[in-house]
């Protein structure tokens, strides 16, 4: 009972309204100070059942509607959103196993 399955896209038709939902708590930190950047509202869509850290840090350059590049690859490309991140990665290493070459683009 978090949240809807509809949040994200019901709030993004709101004019003016920057959804966000971070792939791991370096990515909400990011994201909170974006938002403090902000004149318009925002809204940060929180997992609730203690994600793992897929970052090592703060990402460097971290941007509203601009995607974070996870892992380079040339053969599949998979893009998550919010707390999906961790299985794209895992999905990205298992397929790495059997020879393919996997781009993860994390989409907060």
């Amino acid at each position: 009972t978090h949240h809807a399955c509809e949040d994200i896209s019901f709030l993004r038709s709101l004019p003016g309204m920057i959804v966000c939902a971070p792939g791991d708590a370096w990515e909400v930190r990011a994201a909170m100070r974006a938002a403090l950047q902000q004149d318009r509202p925002v809204y940060i869509r929180l997992g609730k059942k203690g994600e793992p850290y897929v970052h090592k840090d703060v990402p460097a350059g971290f941007a509203f509607g601009k995607a974070i590049t996870m892992r380079e690859g040339n053969e599949v490309c998979l893009i998550s959103t919010g707390n999906m991140l961790p299985e794209a990665m895992h999905a990205a290493e298992e397929l790495a196993k059997h020879g393919h070459s996997v781009r993860v683009l994390s989409m907060h």
